[in-house]
């Protein structure tokens, strides 16, 4: 991990950084690692690598002998700012020539840094608590009821007005002064040929970009995010395939679906697995929240602690340069999304299918959230959401946006993020370019007019792809059956006949006779642990400035309390909001 700065401030100073480089024009500050200066055509370059850079798969031999120092030096000899159409990975490069700099992010957004522009004076930064203490601290009421709105932070806003975040395949150039650019952008996956490609040679491409990491990047371990589902199973089928046994973990309840499938599945092809889990506290979770504020640079709830916890478990950090591949976003490309009122939030699934657009369903939603809708500037937030790529579509254009803009970019970024705290190079490999440009060189994505769901059975054929590769790359695994959907193997979704396959899943489920808890319940724990910081919340002036918090206690004390994160959401943004303000704003 690296730390990094870079300000045209003269009164900024940095504590705990090293002032790196200085010019007439701007200083940067580091500390860590990912730092490179060479002299190109008479000139001192320096190079900052934040994150895990490689080439393109088309490149990867040519390329194969650099590191990734190396690696950018040479393209920028060659190409000059093109350069970032011959990489990829999770990453921000930043190149400093003389009074220039640019700075890029990987497409998808995956790797962010902050940023702070007012009048001429800029701040850059891939740490946010880098920035609050070196500017006007002024909240952002209406991106935190965009917030409570769609659970994420978007369109590069954050909870601090004159802050934001870099959007997906940014790139910002300094010459006397600031420009922004994005070098791509997700629609150029639509304008893709499609060719007809077969199960076969789809999985031997699949194999190539997962080989492509591991040549590359030369790890001394690869581990892999092992559920009960498809999505890690395609990956370690692909990973067997090539002859690699990865260390594998999982985290949740032990007795859940999802982990006793996955260690099933460890366990037949004799490979080290570890599930991380504790029996959840107020103490535990508590800790953990405080903890990804901090890590998630402000834009990762604090819901995700049970995955935090996973990762950081001292027993999961070894070695330095380990691989971590994810199944982040692989079903989402092949079936769509679900809208499940967390990821894709009720509101969002309303606006979208405009059942409804204007003042009337954003104040519904404002006040089922608690928001003191009179301190709301509503006209702002329609502008902010009409903005939006997602807002002006035909639906399946707006579901295509907000898979790659809230999905891949905002909650999926947030395990890639989390985990590159301990593993030196988490890989959500179905989020990788040439992985996305396959999939949508194909008729299996679910933009294909040909994988629109129609029938139950057609629906249920979105799951064929990946239950092929299974059976092809590692038979062994295709005769586990699968948690999740259940009631199947990948084997028998291959072989057998439509019908035949349905009626099997129809007795199954119907005379299954085990219920299995689900992997993490928001029980008496949850409640205990919102119901003590409900109570923190009315003593935060700046929460009861656009929080209804008194509203927030009754409805929370009169309530039959659920177990599920949708439920919770109301609740716990709002204590969210309150700890970013104590860490950020001290």
């Amino acid at each position: 991990m690296c730390e990094w700065l870079i300000t045209n401030n003269e009164h900024v100073e940095i504590t705990g950084l090293e002032l790196f480089f200085k010019s007439k024009q701007f200083k940067v500050y580091h500390k860590g690692e990912g730092i490179f200066s060479y002299a190109i055509d008479s000139d001192q370059v320096s190079i900052i690598i934040d994150g895990c850079v490689l080439p393109r798969i088309d490149y990867a031999n040519e390329f194969s002998g650099y590191t990734p120092g190396s690696l950018i030096k040479e393209l920028y000899l060659r190409y000059h700012l093109e350069l970032i159409n011959y990489i990829k990975g999770n990453f921000v490069v930043i190149i400093i020539k003389g009074d220039e700099f640019y700075i890029f992010n990987d497409r998808i957004g995956i790797r962010k840094f902050f940023y702070f522009i007012k009048g001429g004076s800029f701040i850059f930064s891939n740490h946010f608590k880098l920035l609050p203490g070196k500017i006007d601290r002024k909240i952002d009421c209406e991106s935190l009821a965009i917030y409570s709105l769609m659970n994420h932070f978007i369109d590069g806003m954050t909870f601090l007005k004159d802050v934001f975040y870099s959007k997906p395949a940014s790139k910002i150039s300094f010459n006397g002064r600031i420009t922004f650019d994005s070098y791509w952008n997700c629609e150029e996956l639509l304008k893709r040929k499609i060719e007809e490609i077969s199960y076969e040679h789809f999985s031997e491409k699949f194999i190539g970009i997962i080989k492509s990491y591991i040549d590359y990047l030369n790890p001394g371990k690869i581990s892999l995010t092992l559920t009960g589902g498809l999505d890690s199973r395609t990956i370690l089928a692909a990973l067997l395939h090539l002859g690699v046994k990865p260390g594998t973990f999982t985290y949740g309840n032990p007795f859940s679906e999802d982990v006793i499938t996955a260690k099933k599945v460890a366990q037949a092809c004799g490979l080290d697995h570890k599930n991380y889990y504790v029996k959840p506290s107020v103490e535990w979770f508590s800790d953990l929240a405080d903890d990804i504020v901090n890590k998630g640079n402000s834009i990762i709830h604090i819901h995700r602690a049970h995955r935090l916890f996973a990762v950081a478990n001292p027993g999961s950090s070894e070695p330095d340069d380990e691989i971590l591949f994810t199944g982040h976003m692989g079903g989402e490309l092949i079936r769509n999304f679900f809208y499940d009122g967390i990821i894709i939030s009720g509101f969002i699934e309303d606006w979208i299918k405009k059942k409804s657009r204007g003042k009337k369903l954003i104040i519904s939603y404002l006040e089922k959230n608690f928001i003191k809708v009179d301190n709301i500037d509503i006209d702002r937030l329609i502008k902010i959401l009409l903005n939006q790529k997602f807002s002006y579509a035909e639906l399946k254009m707006n579901e295509f946006y907000l898979t790659f803009l809230i999905l891949a970019g905002n909650y999926h970024a947030q395990g890639p993020n989390l985990f590159g705290y301990y593993k030196k190079y988490p890989v959500p490999i179905y989020i990788d370019i040439d992985f996305l440009e396959l999939i949508f060189g194909s008729n299996y994505n679910f933009m294909s007019a040909n994988n629109r769901p129609g029938s139950y059975i057609k629906r249920i054929k979105n799951h064929e792809l990946y239950c092929f590769l299974i059976n092809r790359l590692s038979p062994k695994l295709a005769n586990i059956p699968l948690a999740k959907r259940g009631y199947y193997t990948p084997k028998e979704f291959v072989e057998d006949n439509s019908f035949s396959f349905l009626a099997k899943r129809v007795v199954r489920k119907k005379f299954a006779g085990h219920k299995y808890p689900v992997n993490f319940s928001l029980d008496d724990w949850m409640k205990n642990y919102v119901g003590s910081q409900l109570k923190i919340l009315r003593n935060s002036e700046i929460i009861n400035n656009f929080i209804n918090v008194e509203d927030i206690l009754n409805r929370f004390n009169n309530n039959k309390h659920r177990t599920y994160e949708k439920y919770w959401r109301k609740f716990t943004n709002p204590i969210f909001f309150y700890k970013l303000f104590d860490f950020y704003l001290k």
